[in-house]
């Protein structure tokens, strides 16, 4: 049965719930149904265990998404993509998934990025009508916790 390739996008590999997420997901996937890749903007600890696991990380120079290194972290990312057949991108945080979105779909190979639904979906009225705010509608009656 041939591997299916992922790659697994995180801004960076320091502290953080993302970060310690992406690494359990990429050491504990299934090697026999799965080939797991790391993609990062930044280092960090978390490479180490990576690495010792055999996990392949490509280095991002993406140091902002207002200046020309963006442009070079698409090309570098497309030629990962093609090199090693990604079929699907895992963006684990809100700046990897805006990064990832528009360098899958530029691709021929059939590439996917699963992305945060609500970054597709809801606008800003939306989320407005979806979040519930009790400081938003007034109460329409006291209540008191039981004596």
């Amino acid at each position: 049965m041939r591997k299916w390739p992922v790659l697994l996008m995180v801004r960076s590999l320091e502290h953080g719930g993302c970060e310690r997420d992406l690494t359990k997901i990429a050491l504990h996937l299934n090697r026999a149904r799965f080939e797991p890749h790391v993609a990062v903007f930044r280092g960090g600890f978390r490479r180490r265990e990576l690495e010792a696991g055999g996990v392949p990380i490509l280095d991002l120079p993406v140091t902002s998404f207002r200046n020309p290194s963006i442009w070079r972290g698409f090309r570098e990312l497309g030629r990962y993509l093609r090199a090693h057949n990604i079929g699907l991108i895992q963006a684990f945080d809100v700046p990897t998934d805006v990064f990832a979105a528009p360098a899958a779909r530029s691709r021929s190979n059939g590439t996917r990025a699963k992305l945060r639904a609500w970054i597709r979906r809801a606008s800003p009225r939306r989320l407005w009508k979806r979040c519930p705010n009790p400081e938003r509608k007034p109460a329409r009656r006291a209540t008191l916790p039981p004596r």
